[in-house]
């Protein structure tokens, strides 16, 4: 789960305007937080808001014996791992991802490198899910860690919700047999999160 301060980016802004907005905003200029309030209202709630509760609502449905875990990436000082949470701890699961707050930074390669730890990677059905809006700003390369990924751990797959079509996570799904949907709106962005997060939600053809 990518909690850099893009995140705060409106959900349905994109391209330029959305970049020029968080520029402004990072940047502490003279009205900025007014015209991020402006930009609330006109564009939605922030790509985090969004994401944090399609997140929740697809922990609360999945099947009964499946195992939820949680890494939070933000800072490049590391990704954090949350470990793994059993069926009876979703509601602990649920009430972390709700208090998640941006950060600084987008350690992508680390943190799915992290989750595929969590995994033991035996039999099927094994699936990390990104949920992120931007590239790897830490030095990290996604592309050698999913390539590892699939060597290692095969029957692993890795789906990426891309958060305004930035393709950061193209070659993670390519490299594991995974896929990448993409979301730039409110009702995209949560349909996309359940569908990436749906282990048999993979056409033929991107397995």
């Amino acid at each position: 789960f990518d909690v850099s301060a893009s995140m705060l980016t409106p959900v349905g802004m994109v391209g330029n305007d959305a970049e020029d907005l968080m520029n402004s905003v990072f940047s502490e200029e003279f009205l900025a937080e007014p015209r991020l309030q402006l930009a609330y209202l006109m564009h939605g709630k922030s790509r985090l808001k969004v994401a944090k509760t399609a997140v929740s609502d697809v922990v609360d449905n999945l099947p009964v014996n499946v195992d939820a875990g949680l890494v939070v990436i933000g800072t490049c000082d590391g990704a954090q791992s949350h470990n793994v949470f059993s069926p009876d701890r979703r509601e602990e699961l649920k009430s972390m991802i709700d208090a998640l707050e941006p950060r600084s930074g987008t350690p992508l390669a680390q943190g799915v490198a992290m989750a595929a730890n969590m995994i033991d990677g035996r039999g099927d059905g094994s699936l990390i899910v990104v949920v992120s809006d931007g590239q790897d700003s830490c030095d990290g390369d996604p592309c050698a860690v999913a390539r590892e990924i699939a060597m290692r751990k095969p029957s692993v797959r890795v789906n990426v919700v891309d958060i305004g079509n930035v393709g950061a996570g193209n070659c993670l799904a390519q490299a594991t047999g995974g896929r990448v949907v993409v979301a730039d709106s409110t009702s995209d962005l949560r349909a996309m999160i359940r569908q990436a997060a749906n282990p048999l939600d993979v056409p033929t053809h991107c397995r």
